[in-house]
């Protein structure tokens, strides 16, 4: 299940080296090819070019060894370039030119070639073969013969400005030639031992590098990398003409694709697309940058709805009704029953295919060994994407901090990390207000405890002073003592398992069944059994006598406690117990012995009571305080909220000169009274809530503190301590609330006290403020609501293509802009980031394409009644260069016009 085919790349080439056919070669012994071919590997090479002095006489044995050692283990694929350095005398100076062909090319084209020039000498020598003939007529048969001349080390000895400080008209004819050159070093142009002139005269030239290499390890010691298709002479002359964006000289190897990337959309079945089975439309994908480019109603909004269906992205518009309507059209209108839309993305070097039907939705597979597997995650949770049409960009726009969702979703931010941090403190913090509501009601009830305390005391007090309660207490011991006694001395249990173990006779032995044993065994049988029955017949008579023992203790026991003090004191409790009794029935009324213990039960609950308010009372204080603590945590949790968002959007935005954008803390004025109004839960009154110009409005201190951290939270605090003198029935200083608002509020917290817990938790949501520069130059930053449409676009562009790294789809970002931004905004910016993100542009702008450097571009039509895919591939190719030529702003003349770049290929 190989990946596919990724178009271009960057290649590692060394333009200039030497083999043994060059008679300056410098090896002791000269090496064979292979090994020359091998060193070449080893160090790395992509592509080389054999340029030997005057003679082409080993690109045929190169070749053949290629072949060859193909299945050696340290085979590596290297693009053979056959060239030649190329000696021209000049009178009494010689150059070097070297001539790079084709790889096709072979010894006897360049054999053929060499012939035309007039050379004299043997091949093969730098200095005794040359030809006469001059630079231009040398570069035209070059030229003719389908390769590309370049200046060998141009700046060194035998070069073309070795020891030229200066401009001249030969020299500024010479280097009109050329589209690039080798250099020995690399800031030659950029060194102040040239005159500006020259430099002005050079400043077209493609900096290439090579080694020069006269022996092996010389070879690969200096290269560029070249940014080609498959490599050809074609593909290297566009990269010299184009070297701004296909030429790099670092160490470092540039084909760094993103972490994750499409890498092709397949649709069939649809009304007008993928109908034709043996012509289904894949669009293949680069890492980096693609275009999707075609005529109008070729499609293009097909490829770009179904990347959104496949990718499970449709979810994501249900905030933008005008669009979802638009992707609820596609699917009604577009799809059928037969309609399967395939996208294949990689995710950390991890391939994935997911597939898209009308009835069954989204299926996610993965690969594995060399097949697909169901994968049971989420293909919107597990592949990040973000795709734009114009309509959300627009709407984005109009109100920027939505922006703010991106912002959060960043590894800076991480706002679900950030969440499971503050939520806790916010939970915990409506728990304690709930505990305060319930611990001060608690407290509340103190004073009616104390009163009813000081009742209970009085009628104790009462009933006790005339000596009452002393009687009471004595019978209620007394009478208690006596249950206690009569309990310990009951034997009835005992006595009644006695009589039953005397009720039981002792077992015998039946000797019927021994009738056919030995005399001597049943005898000895039975006379055991007559001892086992003498000693059990012995203990029932110790039974008996036990039980009669014990009788007589309980007997003994009763007669002692009857003539013991005890029971003198007993009866005489009894005595003054009836004589009391007796007392209040004279009186008229009736001795109540359970109100008093009911009393001094109430009296002993009440005072527990009243240690529990007090344990209540120090808990409030502990609360009072944790509440605070958690609040001043939320308000540290939010600015560091804030701070990181900031943080984000100035690494995303640094050295931006279009856009800025600011955390303004606090300030969503737009949700701000809505929330509000949905805590209290109140949707008029507004004189009293907020009035724009009412400085007597609760919300108008907030609304109006400068938009500071600092200021907001001390506007927050004093709007939250006005409710709170509200709730009271107060009207707080400063304001003028409506009175029956005032009732509202104090009715809804005596009612549910928990939104003021809800209010103090509030905190209004940040502000995004975004400012543009009009002239796109960093200078006179204007607020976004006062940009025109395209610049209120340009703006939310630059933040899209600056902010992420996950693959980004955009459908016509050029539309709004006038062309001055497409190229300031949209080209820089993708320049800047398609080597860390794929990013997929659907669009009619050739800036966007050719500018931006589009390393795939798909070019749709719509032919026979369906959307499909009329070529595919890079600029590097003359068919797609031809297409964008065709298609986009009116044909090849205008676009030269416009595009210097492409006029000159």
């Amino acid at each position: 299940m190989p990946a596919t085919t990724i178009t271009s790349k960057w290649y590692k080439f060394d333009i200039h080296t030497h083999t043994p056919e060059s008679r300056d070669y410098r090896e002791p012994s000269s090496p064979e090819p292979e090994l020359w071919l091998r060193t070449a590997m080893e160090r790395e090479l992509d592509c080389i070019a054999i340029t030997d002095h005057n003679s082409g006489g080993w690109i045929d044995r190169l070749k053949a060894t290629y072949e060859q050692i193909k299945s050696e283990e340290w085979f590596r694929p290297l693009v053979i370039f056959p060239g030649v350095e190329i000696t021209i005398s000049l009178g009494a100076s010689r150059i070097h030119l070297l001539a790079i062909f084709d790889p096709g090319k072979s010894t006897q084209d360049l054999t053929r070639f060499l012939g035309s020039c007039d050379l004299q000498g043997d091949f093969g020598d730098p200095e005794a073969c040359y030809t006469t003939q001059s630079i231009e007529t040398i570069v035209k048969k070059i030229a003719e013969s389908n390769g590309v001349a370049i200046p060998a080390h141009i700046d060194a000895p035998k070069g073309l400005l070795h020891e030229v400080t200066n401009t001249n008209p030969d020299i500024k004819a010479h280097l009109t030639l050329f589209d690039g050159a080798q250099f020995v070093a690399r800031d030659y142009l950029s060194s102040g031992s040239i005159h500006e002139e020259l430099k002005k005269d050079a400043s077209h030239l493609a900096t290439v590098m090579g080694s020069d290499a006269h022996m092996l390890a010389d070879i690969g010691g200096s290269y560029s990398w070249i940014k080609m298709g498959t490599p050809s002479i074609e593909a290297l002359n566009f990269a010299l003409k184009d070297h701004q964006f296909c030429i790099l000289n670092q160490a470092e190897n540039p084909n760094t694709l993103p972490r994750s990337y499409i890498e092709s959309l397949k649709i069939s079945g649809m009304k007008h697309c993928g109908m034709n089975p043996t012509n289904i439309p894949k669009f293949q994908l680069h890492p980096l940058f693609n275009s999707i480019i075609g005529g109008r109603g070729t499609g293009k909004s097909t490829f770009i709805e179904s990347l959104r269906l496949s990718l499970g992205r449709s979810q994501e518009l249900e905030d933008l009704p005008s669009v979802g309507a638009d992707v609820r059209s596609f699917v009604d209108g577009v799809t059928t029953d037969r309609t399967l839309i395939e996208a294949r993305f990689v995710r950390n070097t991890s391939r994935y295919r997911v597939s898209w039907t009308k009835e069954g939705g989204v299926k996610f597979e993965r690969a594995d060994e060399g097949g697909w597997v169901v994968d049971e995650g989420d293909v919107s949770e597990r592949f990040a994407v973000n795709i734009y049409s114009q309509k959300q960009i627009n709407a984005l726009a109009s109100n920027p901090t939505s922006l703010l969702e991106l912002v959060d979703r960043s590894p800076i931010v991480d706002i679900e990390s950030w969440n499971s941090r503050f939520v806790p403190h916010q939970r915990l913090y409506m728990e304690l207000s709930s505990e305060k509501v319930q611990l001060s009601r608690n407290i509340s009830k103190e004073g009616s405890k104390n009163s009813r305390l000081q009742e209970l005391m009085s009628d104790i007090n009462g009933f006790e002073s005339g000596g009452h309660s002393q009687v009471l207490i004595r019978n209620q011991l007394m009478t208690t003592l006596s249950r206690l006694l009569s309990n310990a001395g009951n034997i009835d249990d005992i006595s009644n398992s006695f009589d039953e173990l005397l009720q039981e006779t002792v077992p015998s032995l039946n000797t019927t069944q021994m009738e056919l044993l030995e005399d001597p065994l049943k005898e000895e049988l039975v006379a055991i059994q007559s001892a086992f029955e003498a000693e059990v017949n012995e203990v029932l008579g110790q039974i008996e006598t036990l039980k009669t023992r014990i009788v007589r203790a309980k007997k003994l026991r009763d007669q002692a406690i009857q003539s013991s003090n005890w029971h003198t004191q007993k009866v005489l409790s009894d005595e003054r117990y009836q004589d009391l009794v007796s007392e209040y029935q004279e009186r008229g009324s009736e001795f109540n012995t359970q109100e008093y213990e009911s009393w001094i039960s109430e009296k002993v609950r009440i005072e527990q009571q009243l240690e529990c308010i007090e344990v209540d009372k120090a808990r409030l204080s502990e609360v009072s305080v944790q509440k605070e603590g958690e609040l001043n945590t939320m308000l540290e949790l939010r600015r560091e909220l804030q701070t990181k968002r900031q943080e984000f959007i100035d690494s995303v935005l640094v050295n931006n000169d279009y856009v800025q954008m600011t955390i303004r803390p606090f300030s969503d004025l737009s949700k701000a009274e809505r929330q509000f109004r949905t805590i209290v839960g109140h949707g008029k009154f507004s004189s009293s809530v907020y009035e724009k110009g009412n400085d007597t409005s609760l919300l108008y201190g907030l609304f109006n503190a400068s938009n500071t951290f600092e200021e907001k939270t001390s506007a927050l605090r004093e709007l939250k301590s006005a409710i709170k003198s509200l709730v009271l029935g107060e009207q707080p200083n400063g304001y003028r609330i409506d009175r029956r608002f005032i009732d509202f509020l104090t009715e809804r917290y005596e009612r549910e006290p928990e939104f003021m817990a809800r209010l103090d938790c509030w905190q209004p949501d940040d502000l995004l403020e975004v400012k543009y520069s009009p002239r796109g130059d960093g200078t006179h930053f204007a607020n976004i609501s006062r940009g025109s449409a395209g610049q209120k676009a340009a703006a939310i562009l630059a933040f899209l293509l600056s902010h992420g790294e996950e693959p980004i789809i955009i459908d016509q970002p050029e539309d709004d802009l006038d062309n001055a931004l497409v190229y300031s905004l949209i080209v820089n910016q993708i320049q800047k980031n398609k080597a860390r993100r794929q990013i997929i542009i659907v669009t009619h702008n050739p800036n966007i394409v050719v500018n931006g450097d589009s390393e795939l571009v798909n070019v749709m039509e719509f032919r026979g009644g369906q959307v499909q895919i009329k070529a595919s591939g890079s600029l590097i190719e003359q068919n797609i260069r031809n297409e964008v030529c065709e298609i986009m702003e009116g044909g090849r003349e205008a676009f030269s016009k416009r595009f210097h770049r492409i006029s000159r290929l």
